[in-house]
């Protein structure tokens, strides 16, 4: 009878062990940005004073991925390049432009996305894994044809992942950012307008 006792509280301590590393398996990608947020060697002012001179090309894994310029939000501690399109790789890398959006030197709407999660090139950070922080005024940095454009948070608000109205152009210069939420959801999208 006490060897069946002691089988079966191993066995209790053994699947304790392993619920508690599939817990932790599992919350890791959840809180892994708010680690970096908090222990990232970057201060919002370095973040805003990386160079405008973006990378002209990055290879990944036999793509070459044209960078457009960067994108830097001190208030997040991100800082990412930004590639023309909006397929998984740009995505993945970095922040992808909506194709038919304009671009800071041409009148109407910057419209960028990007995954919540963080780029899988080293120093890419977390992406817009974060963008849920950001309240009005908060400021973003756009660097662009070795120019820098500055932007304010002027708005944000959730809408439903087939409402694409963010991307669409306007009559006003604006940043729109695009990210799914709640985070690691896709439920929604999150959009804040910056001017």
């Amino acid at each position: 009878m006490s060897k069946l006792k002691f089988l079966f509280t191993r066995g209790r301590i053994v699947l304790g062990v392993i619920l508690i590393a599939v817990g932790i398996i599992l919350i890791i990608p959840g809180i892994s940005p708010y680690i970096y947020f908090s222990v990232a060697p970057q201060t919002p002012k370095s973040i805003a004073k990386k160079s405008t001179e973006a990378k002209k090309t990055i290879h990944i894994r036999g793509k070459t991925l044209e960078v457009q310029g960067s994108i830097s939000i001190p208030k997040i501690k991100t800082s990412a390049n930004i590639f023309e399109g909006i397929e998984n790789t740009e995505l993945k890398y970095g922040i992808g432009h909506y194709p038919s959006s304009s671009w800071p030197d041409k009148k109407g709407n910057i419209a960028l996305t990007s995954h919540h999660t963080f780029g899988h090139d080293y120093g890419q950070g977390p992406l817009f894994s974060l963008l849920h922080l950001l309240k009005k005024n908060d400021k973003i940095f756009l660097n662009y044809d070795k120019k820098r454009y500055t932007y304010k948070v002027l708005s944000r608000h959730i809408v439903e992942p087939n409402e694409i109205e963010a991307f669409r152009k306007t009559q006003d210069d604006r940043l729109t950012l695009i990210t799914c939420y709640p985070p690691l959801s896709t439920a929604k999208r999150l959009v804040i307008v910056a001017k």
